[in-house]
């Protein structure tokens, strides 16, 4: 799980799940991933797997063929303009 805020002023959380094998964008005002930040995610995810593995077999498979779910609903709503950080 890693916290990322956009542009100083609201937390999102992008989520990788290995057992799974997907990725989750979770914004708890139900935003779209309009900062791209779900493929800047799987780039950076995709590039520790293959650079960390150093030629020997990963657990790790297909990175790239993981799907990107966003905003999955079982995420709470924020319904306020300062808690964010609580979802985050």
């Amino acid at each position: 799980m890693f916290p990322i805020n956009l542009n100083i002023c609201h937390w999102v959380l992008a989520v990788t799940d290995l057992h799974a094998e997907q990725f989750t964008y979770c914004d708890s005002i139900y935003g779209h991933d309009n900062d791209d930040v779900l493929i800047t995610f799987w780039r950076w995810v995709a590039d520790e797997v293959n650079h960390s593995s150093d030629g020997r077999p990963s657990s790790v498979k297909d990175v790239e063929i993981w799907p990107c779910l966003e905003n999955p609903q079982y995420l709470p709503e924020q319904r306020d303009a300062g808690s964010y950080g609580i979802f985050a």
